[in-house]
């Protein structure tokens, strides 16, 4: 299914799916696109590990959660949500420079990637769950009951399998994994409820989240428009060219560059809600661009001699095989480098998120690194490999051309091919001959270095360090 028909099904579930007022396939649609576009079926084994997580997540669904905060001090003008270790590196900048807000810090469930982030930083946050009191564990209850009364209703309705008709049992398969397997619903549902006892608590005036897609952020925006709360999206990455981005319902969104506001604009969103600032988390990049690779690596304990190879790995969606084919053809590739000696291989992981790693053979010398500075890395690296991460772009804003990994599987929303600084692998055994281009074709570089000035202007606006600043000088004129 094609994610427009995905969102044509709202009405037809509302009358399920409808939670005091709040549609959740509307929430989910952005989880659902993966599982609706999958062919295949679920086997016994995932099926068991689907059940099993469905009992953890119930637990803590269901639980009154005891946690540290600080919510019950001074009230704060502002709340920033933060759900993942990207959305800390984009406010980081930001919240050290305002005392009149509070983050709030959401992790899923049994990982504390955005909270290790957190303390990293020495940033000082509120726990999203500490806002879990008897009441929403009450309606926590009624709430499982309900789905499970929804789910039932919709096995039963011949109207509704006659109105999807071929979609049918797929769309069914889906809403299986939502209500029923991973009961996906009941934590959105959980959402719903601590965003509006937040609201409650805290009578804030802005809520600015880094993103607006994933349920949490989605239901965040909605519930403080039903309360007249203004909300800011700082969009942490790329909206280029993603099918998810043809509505934007927050008050004002903040993206990177020229190209995104464009392509907003094409699919007619309101140019009025847009604004071209850069990110926040490139501020530094005018600084860390101008440190030689010798000092970065002195930094880093790499060394400055070799060909340094990074590869970017990112989160695995359900249903998306592109990141394990890219890392299959990344270590299939340096079993051919003849001369490794000369080079250092990296894996930089996201934080929680290389479970899906295959064993390395140790004879390949690889390192594995998770908690490093991103900036200075890129400025050892002489090319940055990833599938479809907007590690990437940031590659290329400090110099360094970049090789996707894109075989059988979905294709980066930014074609650094295109763009003339870098390079598009799609077939398998094609990684070594981009490698080869990219470190020693005077002509390539050549185009890189002329290319490379208008990226910045599309994907970076004028990379000046100076986007915290025209943040911050929105944020009050919201507040206000």
């Amino acid at each position: 299914m094609e994610f427009e028909e995905i969102k044509s099904l709202r009405k037809t579930f509302d009358k399920y799916l409808n939670y005091n007022g709040i549609n959740l396939w509307e929430l989910s649609e952005w989880l659902m696109y993966p599982l609706l576009t999958k062919t295949k079926k679920r086997n016994q084994v995932q099926r068991l590990k689907e059940n099993v997580l469905k009992e953890l997540v119930r637990l803590n669904n269901l639980k009154q959660n005891i946690m540290k905060n600080n919510h019950n001090g001074e009230e704060k003008k502002i709340i920033i949500i933060v759900s993942s270790p990207i959305h800390v590196r984009t406010f980081k900048t930001i919240i050290k420079k305002r005392n009149d807000l509070k983050v709030i810090k959401q992790d899923p469930p049994f990982s504390n990637v955005t909270k290790k982030n957190l303390d990293r930083n020495k940033i000082l946050y509120s726990n999203f769950d500490s806002y879990f009191d008897e009441s929403i564990k009450n309606k926590m209850k009624s709430a499982e009951k309900w789905l499970d009364q929804q789910w039932l209703r919709i096995k039963k309705d011949e109207n509704l399998k006659k109105n999807l008709g071929k979609n049918y049992e797929q769309v069914l398969n889906a809403l299986e994994y939502f209500l029923e397997t991973r009961k996906k619903y009941l934590e959105i549902i959980r959402f719903i409820e601590l965003l509006n006892k937040i609201y409650d608590t805290e009578k804030n005036k802005l809520v600015i989240l880094a993103e607006e897609l994933n349920p949490l952020a989605r239901a965040a925006i909605i519930i403080a428009k039903e309360r007249k709360i203004p909300t800011l999206v700082v969009q942490h990455g790329s909206v280029l060219g993603d099918k998810f981005f043809k509505e934007i319902i927050a008050e004002k969104t903040i993206v990177s560059g020229k190209r995104e506001k464009d392509f907003l604009i094409s699919h007619r969103v309101n140019k009025r809600k847009i604004e071209v600032f850069g990110n926040p988390r490139f501020d530094d990049i005018k600084e860390k661009g101008n440190i030689p690779k010798e000092e970065a690596c002195r930094r880093l304990g790499l060394n400055p001699k070799k060909k340094i190879i990074v590869f970017a790995a990112q989160y695995l969606l359900p249903g998306d095989q592109t990141i394990k084919n890219a890392i299959k053809e990344f270590l299939e590739t340096i079993k051919e480098i003849k001369d490794k000696d000369n080079f250092e291989f990296i894996i930089k992981l996201r934080p929680g998120g290389g479970e899906y790693l295959p064993k390395i053979d140790k004879k390949l010398n690889i390192k594995k690194v998770e908690n490093v500075d991103l900036h200075l890395l890129l400025r050892c690296c002489d090319i940055l490999i990833t599938a479809s991460s907007m590690v990437g772009l940031e590659a290329v804003l400090l110099n360094r051309p970049v090789i996707t990994i894109e075989i059988g599987g979905k294709r980066s929303l930014t074609n650094y091919e295109k763009d003339g600084v870098g390079i598009s692998v799609y077939k398998k055994g094609q990684l070594i001959e981009g490698i080869n281009k990219v470190l020693y074709n005077p002509s390539f570089k050549k185009k890189f270095v002329k290319n490379r000035r208008k990226f910045i202007e599309d994907f970076a606006y004028k990379l000046d360090g100076k986007t915290t600043e025209r943040t911050l000088n929105l944020i009050d004129k919201m507040v206000d």
